[in-house]
């Protein structure tokens, strides 16, 4: 019998027992342990750690891996980790305007011997790490909820148009619903568009290399950089200004060799060509173009006047009271705007003016359900309450954090080893404790459940009373 296993052996006190030894040599200690383990229980210890390995933070944490590692090994499984590129603290923040930077290679080029001999010696960057932003993609030019909802403000339903009813449209009505709410885009008659459209809202359309454009991005943010690493090293622009003119020259002479190489050239794009414009207006003319939700990269078609419709629904529907779900203020939006900016700057923040508007409400469509249903979402990407929102979100990060690490301990401490911590960070600890649990062979049955209106029922008033 191994040493440490009689008749029944419970993983996570073994794991428990390898993380609090204590004395000199604990690395020597675990490993002498584990490796006395059969496979089958350093799989399941390995599976353990783990997990254990994903709750906690600091030295409990990098225990847990150590373990992981070496059950993992004794298991016949080698982990292999992700290794953290080296990188500079000082940003570049370059936009990739099109495939030309690619070939360019600005982040090695800046890390050249040649380069890299012109930085001041007592410098603690040696170089710059080189981030690129992507253009935008089609999403913006393709979904048009929010154009159709300011195009159909004031008008009646009547107003609105709908060919939901013609003959050519009864592939794609629903008949339920009696509008078209389609996922199939069929409906669309242009070819080169369809294909565009499903690719998905996230989809960037490749571009031409244009080494002009590399060029002025270069020599538009360059400086901004400098004065940012200069700004770290306690020097001015100027003390830089050796190696900005050799960085200059070097990309001069690339671009000036990559030019002169025979240019692959590339098919116009969709949403720049005469007929991809027309094709989209037609459509967007007739329909909204959205989101499928839970599955933001499909487009759905829906009728102009079931969209509007259903969204003038909800801002008049009650609830079990006969209360209405939303009140209105009769208050100027610009009134409105005003008192919350006032109210964001009282915790000393600082809205941007582009962010001096409302939120904008709108519905994505619930293909999986039948009928189709919506999903209405108040965007907030460009709004007053933003900046709040963000460091709102920081707080409550922290107090999860905190909530994690004192459910986990709870657990260790308890006899029954259960966690009353059941929020994940990310799809990998769910297949973690999946094979867990396959591991053991216990679980006898699956199931998932879904809350419909989980935060719709909460009442402010009650969870105001709750804080206090």
């Amino acid at each position: 019998m191994e040493e440490g296993e009689g008749d029944r052996w419970d993983e996570e006190e073994e794991l428990d027992r390898l993380l609090a030894a204590g004395g000199r040599g604990w690395l020597g200690q675990v490993r002498e342990r584990v490796m006395g383990l059969k496979k089958r229980r350093a799989m399941r210890l390995r599976r353990v750690a783990q997990w254990r390995a994903a709750l906690v933070l600091g030295e409990e944490r990098r225990r847990a891996q150590v373990v992981e590692d070496l059950a993992g090994d004794q298991g016949g499984v080698r982990t292999v980790r992700e290794l953290k590129r080296e990188r500079s603290e000082v940003v570049w923040q370059v936009e990739f305007k099109n495939p030309g930077f690619d070939k360019l290679g600005l982040a090695g080029l800046v890390r050249e011997e040649s380069i890299q001999k012109l930085v001041p010696p007592w410098f603690r960057e040696k170089w710059p790490s080189v981030v690129y932003s992507y253009v935008h993609p089609i999403r913006k030019e393709v979904l048009n909820y929010k154009k159709v909802l300011e195009e159909t403000q004031g008008q009646s339903l009547e107003e609105i148009s709908c060919s939901c009813g013609e003959d050519h449209r009864g592939r794609w009505r629903h008949e339920g619903l009696g509008h078209v709410v389609t996922g199939d885009l069929g409906i669309v008659r242009d070819d080169r568009l369809r294909e565009l459209l499903e690719r998905g809202p996230k989809y960037r359309e490749r571009r031409e290399v244009e080494w002009e454009e590399v060029e002025r991005e270069v020599e538009g943010t360059i400086d901004g950089m400098l004065e940012r690493w200069g700004g770290r090293e306690g020097v001015a622009q100027e003390g830089l200004a050796e190696w900005r003119e050799a960085v200059r020259e070097r990309v001069r002479k690339k671009v000036a060799r990559l030019r002169a190489e025979p240019a692959v050239r590339q098919k116009e794009r969709v949403l720049e060509s005469r007929e991809g414009k027309r094709a989209l207006e037609e459509l967007q003319r007739e329909f909204v173009l959205v989101s499928a939700d839970k599955s933001e990269n499909n487009v759905v078609v829906v009728c102009r006047r079931h969209y509007v419709q259903r969204l003038r629904e909800e801002l008049e529907s009650v609830d079990e009271q006969g209360k209405r779900t939303y009140e209105e203020t009769g208050v100027r939006v610009e009134e409105t705007v005003e008192k919350q900016i006032a109210a964001v700057e009282k915790f000393g923040l600082k809205v941007e003016e582009a962010h001096h508007k409302l939120a904008t409400l709108y519905w994505t469509a619930k293909m999986h359900k039948e009928p189709p249903k919506e999903r209405f979402i108040a965007a907030s990407s460009k709004c007053v309450t933003k900046v709040l929102s963000q460091q709102l979100s920081k707080c409550l990060k922290q107090v999860q954090e905190e909530m994690k690490r004192v459910c986990e301990q709870e657990r260790r401490e308890s006899r029954s080893k259960v966690s009353k911590f059941w929020v994940v960070e990310s799809t990998d600890e769910v297949v973690s404790k999946i094979g867990l649990v396959n591991g053991r062979g216990a679980a006898r049955s699956v199931d998932s459940f879904d809350f419909s209106t989980l935060y719709t029922k909460l009442q402010h008033r009650e969870l105001r009373g709750v804080r206090e």
